[in-house]
């Protein structure tokens, strides 16, 4: 796990861990991010620090949908900050199924309390994808949701 006070990685600090497959980015004592390792990784933990540390997400970083995504969630819980929902709503069926994917059942609530994106529309798809992908929780609390709004 990549503590809440560091502020700097060099380049190629995972050069030679090869057995990394995924790292902890630290937002509060109790909640963090989970990254999946690939090359120059690096760069994008120190941009997202840097996005945790001013409150603001910056749409325009280049980083993997995986990273992006979930940071924009953790802004839009922490910060309520317009630019995070924004960018959530334009991706929201590939983020959603990523968070499916990675059994992020923590952001997916986020979503789910936090925003008005996960409609009566969409929310049977995102239902029969964590069927798919075998996310008991996620598809028990999709079904919840879907209930509470159907009300």
């Amino acid at each position: 796990m990549i503590p809440k006070r560091v502020i700097n990685i060099v380049e190629a600090a995972f050069w030679g861990c090869e057995s990394l497959t995924n790292i902890k980015i630290a937002i509060s004592d109790e909640k963090f991010l989970i990254v999946g390792y690939y090359i120059e990784v690096e760069k994008d933990i120190v941009a997202v620090k840097e996005m945790l540390r001013t409150g603001k997400m910056d749409t325009e970083v280049k980083m993997p949908l995986c990273m992006k995504f979930q940071m924009a969630v953790e802004m839009i819980d922490l910060h309520d900050n317009a630019e995070a929902k924004a960018y959530v709503k334009k991706m929201l069926t590939k983020g959603v199924k990523m968070l499916i994917d990675n059994g992020n059942l923590q952001l997916i609530q986020v979503l789910l309390g936090k925003t008005d994106f996960v409609t009566k529309k969409n929310v049977d798809k995102y239902i029969q994808y964590a069927i798919d992908k075998k996310q008991q929780e996620i598809y028990l609390d999709l079904i919840r949701y879907k209930n509470a709004i159907m009300a």
